[in-house]
């Protein structure tokens, strides 16, 4: 794919606006798709440009016109850029054969100043200097800051008003002068001008231009951006465009989407799109007054697709689930969990689960099993113990763990007769068997009528006073029958030769057990009321769980809304709702939001001469391990060689690659991705020549560097204070993208 068509997100892209000019981007958005975030970064940077007699053009007009030869005779030139530019050198060479005094020929330069031409201060004559054999005379002369939209050079013979040869220490800069006639107005110590003719081979402006009044919108409306003035940013601190994402959602609405081959965009770029989606093209300008390059940072379109049709089975297309009960599951001891199913993509990315609910739970929950002691192993159906009028059982429990304040118990029995009453308490233990005679901690009395005695059923108590009990103490249940007879349903223990069970037939305690080798011990469950409902409500996506917030569970009317980064790896996606009680709940609006990275968003840049189209990468690169990169580990590095990727090189080749669709194959989430090409491309642009070498001899460390002031690190490095001030911006950023132990910083 050519670099002027991308998969977004794009980052680190170059464009150079070498004349002032409108350019277009296209974002080819896909149809049904729904924008949920957007963002546009960009900064100003200088764009270095030369102009030479070849470049003559409707664009910089170069006066006399060049000869084929890209030579020219005259005793003046005139360039006319046709916009300002920032004048930063001029280079004039003349012919060989061409012989001249260097000490009495110059160049003087003006430039237009909107309705005269003027001197330039403080320099504006320029001096040739002769090298080689033969001698070639040349200027190469150099500007802090020089801004014009025309430059006019004069060749001239400068003389005193008596005629009499001027030598090199004369100085006209300071004079406003315009022409010579001005000139001759001046006192008899300023210098005239006397025009020669002279063969010029060569000649190079170096122009550094920043954009100005830049203006980014979608064409024929308001713009979304205006930066009056120069763009530059100096602390590399990228500008952004507010509210990007609701704009381009609003250009989604209203632009209408058409098939791949209706698509008003070069046919060479359609082969790389879906034919089977239909896609909303939508276009930003991007407008500058002047010369320069915007770099972008990064433009990322986060678009996802939505779900509404869930089913309890995988496959099915029924409409929503609107009712969920949740019920005891008497093998598990457990609420059931409810699963709900999504049809998606596979390797999809789900990003969003939103829904309703209402409804109630119950507001005690179940002392977890694991918390008990004895421990049941196994769980049979034919075991019981049975227990007739003014019988009683006890099954003994211990707390091994944390805080529960008991208000009720649920056991498991059979009934032999249609009516039973019950009386459920809680005993201290005595010497290992129940303290019968001793004070009772907590009761409840009932009455049951009508009861089905083909099968076990669950009864409940609620305690007249919670029971704290303390860890590790056994305490003994005791239910007393007071009318008609039941089969309290046992289960058998890890524990051997221990004694959990008594039936107690007037002051008589019978101990039950062991069955089969094993200890036994009655099935109970008991409940407690949390301090707070924060995870009595739950929604479990792989190994994540997510509590929804609960203020009540009386009356429960919230909505869920969930932010995932979670990849599917089959054709359905799986939610389960849990709750730690029963209850009964209505789902309504459930909305699944998700990538599918078959379907990308794609950006064209219109006839676009991108700066890294040519981008260079050297060999060296492809040395230096992918760990030299701050955030890239072990894990990482293993997952990003499994994808084929091993070094830096091939880091930053990835800047074209669909990302989405290899974070959904490495597990690496996108942003990450997007972090990692980012600081490999940073990488990159030191090793392709932007940062001069550091003098290692210096007996600097790198960070040193960083910290010295400009000055001093110019005269260090023996650069420019505005180059030393560019190397040190740009070494920060190296700093941060780089593991501080890798010697890669110190290049």
């Amino acid at each position: 794919m050519k670099n002027n068509q991308n998969i977004l997100p794009v980052f680190n892209k170059i464009i150079d606006f070498k004349t002032a000019s409108d350019k277009n981007i296209f974002f080819l958005v896909p149809e049904e798709a729904a924008v949920i975030k957007a963002s546009f970064l960009f900064q100003g940077k200088y764009l270095y440009q030369t102009t030479s007699f070849k470049d003559n053009s409707s664009f910089t007009e170069i006066l006399p016109v060049p000869d084929e030869n890209n030579g020219l005779k005259s005793n003046s030139i005139l360039i006319d850029f046709h916009q300002q530019r920032s004048i930063e050198s001029i280079r004039i060479v003349l012919k060989k054969e061409e012989a001249i005094d260097p000490d009495k020929l110059v160049c003087i330069i003006r430039i237009w100043g909107g309705n005269q031409w003027i001197l330039p201060q403080p320099k504006n004559v320029l001096f040739f200097k002769g090298k080689g054999s033969p001698l070639q005379y040349s200027i190469n002369e150099g500007f802090s800051l020089l801004k014009t939209d025309k430059i006019f050079c004069s060749f001239v013979k400068i003389i005193n008003p008596d005629e009499t040869d001027a030598n090199k220490d004369v100085n006209i800069g300071d004079s406003p002068a315009d022409d010579l006639m001005e000139l001759l107005n001046f006192d008899t110590l300023k210098g005239i001008e006397e025009q020669q003719s002279l063969d010029v081979a060569s000649l190079e402006i170096q122009t550094k231009d920043a954009i100005a009044s830049l203006t980014i919108g979608e064409p024929g409306k308001p713009p979304l951006f205006i930066k009056q003035g120069e763009l530059r940013s100096e602390d590399n601190k990228p500008e952004e465009i507010l509210d990007f994402q609701t704009n381009i959602a609003k250009a989604l609405l209203n632009t209408k989407s058409f098939p791949v081959d209706q698509l008003d965009i070069p046919e060479e770029f359609k082969s790389y799109l879906n034919p089977d989606v239909s896609y909303h093209p939508i276009a930003l300008s991007i407008k500058t007054a002047s010369s320069g390059t915007l770099f972008i940072n990064s433009i990322d379109i986060g678009h996802i697709f939505i779900k509404e049709i869930f089913s309890s089975e995988p496959g099915q297309t029924a409409n929503q689930i609107s009712e969920v009960n949740f019920n005891y599951d008497p093998m598990t001891t457990r609420v059931d969990e409810k699963t709900i199913y999504v049809q998606v993509q596979e390797g999809s990315t789900i990003k969003k689960l939103s829904f309703e609910i209402k409804g109630s739970i119950n507001k005690n929950r179940l002392v977890p099993l694991a918390k008990l002691d004895p421990q049941p192993d196994i769980y049979p159906d034919n075991i019981s113990i049975s227990a007739l009028a003014n019988q009683s059982l006890f099954s003994s429990f211990t707390v091994v763990e944390g805080f529960f304040a008991i208000n009720s118990i649920g056991i498991r029995i059979k009934p032999v007769s249609d009516t039973l009453s019950l009386k459920a308490l809680i005993l201290y233990d005595l010497n290992g068997r129940p303290d019968y005679k001793g004070k009772e901690l907590a009761s409840s009395l009932k009455k049951y009528e009508s009861l089905d005695g083909e099968k076990y059923q669950w009864l409940k108590f609620e305690l007249d006073n919670q029971l704290i009990p303390e860890n590790n103490t056994t305490y003994w249940l005791k239910i007393e029958v007071k009318e008609g007879e039941m089969a309290w349903q046992a289960e058998k223990t890890s524990a051997a030769d221990q004694l959990f069970v008594f039936r107690q037939k007037k002051e008589i305690l019978m101990p039950c057990g062991p069955h089969l080798d094993s200890s036994l011990t009655l099935i109970a469950r008991f409940f407690y009321t949390p301090e707070n409902y924060r995870e009595h409500l739950s929604v479990k996506i792989d190994t994540q769980t997510n509590y929804i917030p609960l203020e009540s569970v009386d009356s429960i009317d919230t909505t869920l809304k969930l932010d995932l980064d979670t990849g599917c790896q089959e054709n359905y996606f799986k939610i389960n709702l849990c709750s730690e009680s029963e209850g009964k709940l209505e789902l309504s609006n459930l909305k699944l939001y998700y990538e599918d990275s078959n379907n990308p968003v794609y950006i064209f840049l219109n006839n676009e001469d991108i700066s890294n189209n040519t981008l260079t990468i050297p060999d060296e690169l492809s040395r230096i391990p992918l760990h030299a990169i701050s955030g890239i580990g072990k894990k990482y590095a293993n997952r990003l060689n499994e994808a084929g990727i091993n070094n830096i090189r091939d880091l930053v080749l990835l800047e074209n690659h669909n990302l989405p669709e290899l974070s959904s194959s490495s597990g690496i989430t996108k942003n990450r991705l997007i972090d990692m090409v980012s600081k490999a491309l940073t990488i990159n642009l030191v090793y392709s020549g932007n940062l001069p070498q550091l003098v290692l001899s210096s007996g600097r460390k790198f960070h040193e560097l960083l910290e010295m002031p400009t000055s001093y690190l110019s005269d260090l490095l023996k650069i420019s204070q505005e180059s030393a001030k560019d190397f040190r911006n740009s070494a920060i950023i190296l700093d941060a993208a780089t593991d501080r132990s890798m010697e890669i910083k110190k290049r």
